[in-house]
């Protein structure tokens, strides 16, 4: 060896002896096939995408509560300020006189 290189590990080395040990060990016990490390993937796979849909829902569910509560706000003021169109056609069509449009 060199001076100033280290020791090549491989991939599984490095994961035995690193943080995800602990979450390898259960699997290190079954040698799963190829078929089930790959469905296993796959199903992993679609969960993840399931999950950023499900956000995507939650946040778009958010905004639109918030843009309700902000359009009630601007037109709950509004309405009660200005008379109604019923009592405008009231004022034309029964009593003959016509109030400002």
């Amino acid at each position: 060896m060199r001076l100033g290189m280290k020791e090549r590990t491989s991939f599984y080395q490095t994961l035995q002896s690193g943080p995800f040990h602990a979450v390898l060990q259960p699997f290190a016990v079954h040698s799963f096939s190829i078929r089930t490390k790959i469905l296993f993937s796959f199903f992993v796979m679609i969960l993840l995408m399931g999950i950023v849909n499900a956000s995507i829902i939650v946040l778009s569910l958010q905004y639109k509560s918030q843009y309700d509560i902000l359009l009630q706000n601007i037109t709950t003021p509004t309405a009660s300020m200005a008379p109604s169109t019923d009592d405008r056609r009231v004022d034309v069509g029964y009593r003959g006189r016509k109030t400002g449009f």
